[in-house]
């Protein structure tokens, strides 16, 4: 059975900057494991998705969404977490798409 859905593409680094003049996201990160929020980066990304120019779906609603303040760039202390929440990557950091997938129908063969 053909089925559609909603997905958004996530704008990438460049994209943001041009669309929306944010020069200051240093990607967007994706995670389950909520314990990256007291990581340092580098353990961060390892335990995270990248998703500046990739497609997403609702599944991430309720996951870790990040970017970054780095303490070479921003003058910051230390690196620090940066978290977006799933309505704002959606209203300021995507653009909608429709996704047409097949599905496997759940009848049998007599």
């Amino acid at each position: 059975m053909i089925k559609k859905r909603k997905a958004y593409r996530v704008y990438d680094d460049n994209e943001l900057c041009e669309k929306k003049g944010w020069d200051f996201i240093h990607s967007i990160w994706v995670t389950d494991n909520f314990e990256c929020r007291n990581m340092d980066m580098r353990d961060a990304f390892k335990n995270s998705e990248y998703i500046s120019g990739r497609i997403v779906d609702d599944s991430i609603k309720d996951s870790l969404i990040f970017t970054f303040f780095d303490s070479v760039q921003y003058g910051v202390n230390k690196d620090k977490i940066i978290e977006i929440p799933y309505e704002t990557l959606l209203e300021c950091c995507c653009e909608e798409i429709g996704i047409v997938y097949c599905a496997e129908s759940n009848k049998t063969s007599e």
